[in-house]
This record gives structure tokens, C-alpha cells and sequence, in this order.
């Protein structure tokens, strides 16, 4: 720093036009100071130094990150200069502590104070994610709390790792603290999901005092990250009524982005809106008056009213009739099968029998329908040799178009009702067996032989297998679901996991050069390959 001149006290020190009042605090990303610009000192600031070691454009990246940013929730640039090849940045000086410190203090947050946090970090990472910023660093010790009040303000802080989002790959480096990472950014493809991910972390750790995921290596912790399901939070909290906000932070932490909660605005939403600053923290609350089971059994019913009725368009209004036979005939013939599946034969039996009776009724009906109709209409004394084209084009072109309608959306409204039935099935087995892990197998495994199809539920099967040290079978699982698809890196990891920890270090070290070719870089598949490599190395 440049010495004050003589003609000023010899303990002020200078950082351009800024006078330096104190230290603040020193971390890998720079030495923060408060100080005031030598024309406003009245105006605190904090002035955030950091030394250049050979990279200056790269320095240079946080303050053109936050210059994009204006959020109560996102701390404010002022201004940033280059003083003695170092960056200088004058942040808005937040007169408050770290969340990791306020925590200690204040002790573990209820359910209302977790969900205004969560609102109001969902609020600052939409902005942030709309103006194409990944924080990649969302953790306690990054989060200043300022007391006002109307309640705590949390802002983001620490841009120092952020990156402007270019798609999907937008790095092919980690970055970030693992306990709070994203399989995804493990694997060096951070997304925006993976911010929320790291939001739902620190949610999680505010409620219990503990971490979801807290293993003691890196490898140890990236196992349970890929791998293991958090221990539900009603399991952790006696008095915890909120199965809302449970579902909520669950949402967060699913490990495919495909099924997290799929942006920070889709999250604000859930939480209830923005963060209301005159508004008592427990009235921010958005109370619920259906659990979140009778919830997801509100959408079955409705799934399964709309896909019916979709289904019975299928064939135009002159063949709901035949048509009403066959989809009998096919959910009786179903749920036989389901009934033999579980070993109910004789129920089975009767169902399927009655289906396919039922599916040759439909057939006969369907070739007799349209010359009945015809017949009827021929008694009724109109002229059927006149009208009968007229009649059996309409009809054609009537089943043309309300299939065009009608089998897209049948077909929609089922996936629906399969995906609530994996949900509440997936529910069941995470947190009403969190102590039964035999429970929670079977039922998983259930699911997986009746859904082959749904991949989700086979990887959900995999991991729990491998957590629960049942490797081979994982091996088998994984397998399984490359069969069906060859690309899917989550089953790939799976794979490599599994003969990792069978011993198996040549079959791990194949799997992951396979994969490494696939995606150039993948931070599990690298540290894998390596650890393969080192103990096939001992061993021989």
C-alpha cells in the first residue's frame, strides 16, 4: 500500500483516491478493508484487494461480473481500479457478520426463517441468472447477514470464481467447496441448477446443524454427493412440520438436474414470492392447507381423469363405444399383470382373462359398429345409400384430427401420472424408511422391476445399492440402464464406482477412459481413473 505524505499522520494508509480505516478480513480471494474515498469520508466502502499473480484478465472478472448486477441480495460494485499491479474493488460495505458466524450465534433456523432465507437468495440468484451469471461458490462463509428491522438481509458475496454461463458446458474446472457442490460441478459442468443446489445445502445445514453430505475425504464425500439421499429432515427435527419446505430443500438436492428444481424463478415461486421487507418473518410464511402426499394424490386423480377422457377422444365421438371396450379391456389386462407380478396369481389371472375377453368384445363391436350405425340410421328412413360415404368420411376425418388432439395428449397426461406414481413412490422409500434400510431397498427394487423403463428409478436403485455396500448388484443395475442408454455418464459413474470398490481397478480404469473420451473432462471419472491406476499399481 502507498504511504500517506508527510504532512499526514504516518498510521494513515492509501489504496488510490480510498483511505484505509481498518482491515476487515483475509481470505484465498483477497484482503477485504473497510475505507472511505478521500471526497465522501463519510461513505464507508469495502475495498477488496487482490494480488496479481500472472493473471490479470482473470482478476479482472469478478468486478465486470458485478457490474451486471444490481440486488439487494447481491453486494453492490462501486468502483475498481488497478493500483500497483494489483485489482483493486470498492464494494458496498455491509455492516454485518458472515452467515457462518451469524449461525453459530443465533443458533439453528425454524422453518419460517429457512424459507425468508431461501426467498431471498432465490430472488438474488434469478437476477443473477438472468443476466447469465453462475456464482459456483454458494456457501455460509460467502453470505453476509445485515440486521435491520424488519428481520435479517442476507447478500451474496464472493464473485471471485463466478462465470458468465456459455450453455451448458460453461467450465470444464470444479471450482467452488465440495461439501456445498453439485454432482454436476464435481464432474466439472456447473449449471445454473448447481447454485441452487448449494443453496439448498446451506438450507439444510441451517435447519439441523448439519451438513447433508459430510464426508471426511474427497473421495468419501463425493461417494455420498453422487450417491446417498440426505437423512431425511423430519428424522433430524422432533418438532419439524413443514413438508412443504422438506420437499422444497429435497428439490434442490436431487442429483440429475433433470429432476432438481429446474431454475431460481421456479424456486422463488415455490417459496412464495420475493422477499417482503415490511413484512414479520412468520408471516411470510404461505401456509398450506393439503399435505404434500395428499398433494401429489390430488394430481393422480386428476392425471388419471384427464388421461382417461383424453383417451376415450382418441377415436372421434362416432367410435367412443368400441373404443371405451378396448381401454377397459387393456386396463384390466394390465392390472393382471401388475397382480401376477406380485404374486397375486389368482387376482392376476382373473384380471388378464377379463381383459383380453374384454379386448375381443372391443374388436367385434369396433368391425359391427359403423354398419350398426348405418343399419340405425337406414331404419330411421334416411338414405343410407344417399348419405352412408358422407357418413363414413366424416367419421374418418373425425378420427384423423381428435387423434392428431387427442394421442399427444393422452400420451402427456400418462407420463404425468407415471412421473406422480415414481414420486410418491420415491417418497416413500427415502423418507418413511430413513432407518430401514432393507425397507427402503425393497421398495426401490419394486419400483425399478415394474418401472424397467424409467430410468430415474433404476439410477435411484443403483445408488442405493452402491451406498449400502451392495456392489455387485449395482454393477448389474448399471449395466442395465448403459444397455438402454450407452451415453448416460450418471450410470456410467455408477459402473466405475462399483467395480472401484470391488477391487476390480482394470475394469474401473476401461470405464473411465470410455467416458473420458466421451466428455474430455470429468473431475469423478479423473480422480477414479487415478485412484484405479495408483492401487492397480500397488498391486502389482
Amino acid at each position: 500500500m502507498t504511504m500517506a505524505t508527510s504532512t499526514e499522520s504516518a498510521t494513515i494508509e492509501r489504496i488510490g483516491p480510498y483511505i484505509v480505516e481498518r482491515k476487515i478480513g483475509e481470505g484465498a480471494h483477497g484482503t477485504v478493508y473497510a475505507a472511505h474515498h478521500r471526497d465522501k469520508p463519510s461513505t464507508t466502502v469495502a475495498l477488496k484487494v487482490v494480488e496479481n499473480r500472472g493473471n490479470l484478465d482473470r482478476l479482472l472478472l469478478e468486478p465486470e461480473i458485478l457490474s451486471k448486477l444490481r440486488h439487494p441480495g447481491i453486494v453492490g460494485l462501486q468502483d475498481y481500479f488497478i493500483d500497483n499491479d494489483r485489482l483493486v474493488v470498492s464494494l458496498e460495505f455491509l455492516n454485518g457478520g458472515d452467515l457462518k458466524a451469524w449461525s453459530k450465534a443465533h443458533g439453528q433456523f425454524n422453518a419460517a426463517e429457512t424459507r425468508d432465507f431461501m426467498r431471498q437468495m432465490a430472488s438474488a440468484l434469478q437476477h443473477a441468472h438472468e443476466a447469465g451469471v453462475l456464482h459456483r461458490d454458494i456457501k455460509p462463509a460467502n453470505i453476509i447477514v445485515v440486521e435491520g428491522r424488519d428481520g435479517p438481509r442476507y447478500v451474496l458475496t464472493d464473485f471471485g470464481i463466478s462465470r458468465i454461463s456459455e450453455g451448458l458446458q460453461v467450465s470444464r474446472k470444479t471450482g467452488g467447496t465440495y461439501h456445498f457442490m453439485a454432482p454436476e460441478q464435481l464432474r466439472g459442468r456447473p449449471t445454473a441448477q448447481s447454485d441452487l443446489w448449494a443453496l439448498g445445502v446451506v438450507a439444510y445445514q441451517l435447519l439441523t446443524s448439519e451438513l447433508p453430505f459430510g464426508g471426511e475425504t474427497v473421495k468419501e464425500l463425493a461417494a455420498e454427493v453422487l450417491y446417498k439421499s440426505p437423512v431425511p429432515l423430519a428424522s433430524l427435527l422432533k418438532d419439524f412440520h413443514d413438508d412443504e419446505l422438506a420437499e422444497i430443500i429435497y428439490g434442490t438436492l436431487e442429483k440429475q438436474p433433470a429432476n432438481r428444481i429446474d431454475s431460481a424463478a421456479a424456486l422463488l415461486q415455490q417459496l412464495g414470492g420475493g422477499h417482503q421487507t415490511k413484512t414479520p418473518v412468520s408471516q411470510n410464511v404461505r401456509v398450506q392447507a393439503l399435505t404434500i402426499d395428499a398433494q401429489a394424490q390430488r394430481k393422480v386423480r386428476r392425471y388419471t381423469v384427464g388421461c382417461v377422457m383424453s383417451a376415450l377422444l382418441w377415436s372421434g365421438p362416432l367410435l367412443t363405444i368400441p373404443t371405451t371396450i378396448v381401454l377397459a379391456g387393456l386396463w384390466c389386462f394390465y392390472q393382471g399383470q401388475r397382480a401376477i407380478f406380485h404374486r397375486h396369481l389368482l387376482r392376476g389371472s382373473s384380471f388378464t382373462l377379463g381383459g383380453l375377453l374384454l379386448l375381443l368384445i372391443g374388436y367385434v363391436v369396433t368391425q359391427a359398429f359403423l354398419p350398426a350405425v348405418l343399419a340405425g340410421l337406414h331404419a330411421g328412413g334416411v338414405d343410407v345409400n344417399k348419405f352412408g360415404s358422407a357418413i363414413i368420411l366424416g367419421s374418418t376425418i373425425s378420427i384423423v384430427l381428435f387423434s392428431l388432439i387427442f394421442v399427444p395428449l393422452t400420451v402427456y397426461l400418462f407420463s404425468k401420472l407415471r412421473a406422480q406414481h415414481r414420486e410418491i413412490g420415491l417418497r416413500r422409500a427415502i423418507t418413511e424408511n430413513s432407518g430401514d434400510t432393507d425397507k427402503q431397498l425393497d421398495i426401490l427394487g419394486a419400483m425399478a422391476q415394474e418401472l424397467t423403463e424409467d430410468l430415474v428409478v433404476r439410477q435411484k436403485y443403483a445408488e442405493a445399492l452402491l451406498a449400502h455396500g451392495r456392489q455387485r448388484e449395482a454393477v448389474v443395475e448399471a449395466k442395465l440402464m448403459l444397455n438402454e442408454d450407452p451415453y448416460n455418464m450418471a450410470a456410467g459413474l455408477l459402473l466405475a464406482h462399483s467395480y472401484f470398490e470391488l477391487g476390480l481397478n482394470e475394469l474401473t480404469i476401461s470405464v473411465c477412459d470410455a467416458f473420458l473420451d466421451i466428455a474430455g473432462y470429468c473431475f469423478e471419472f479423473r480422480e477414479l481413473r487415478d485412484l484405479a491406476s495408483q492401487s492397480a499399481g500397488v498391486v502389482q
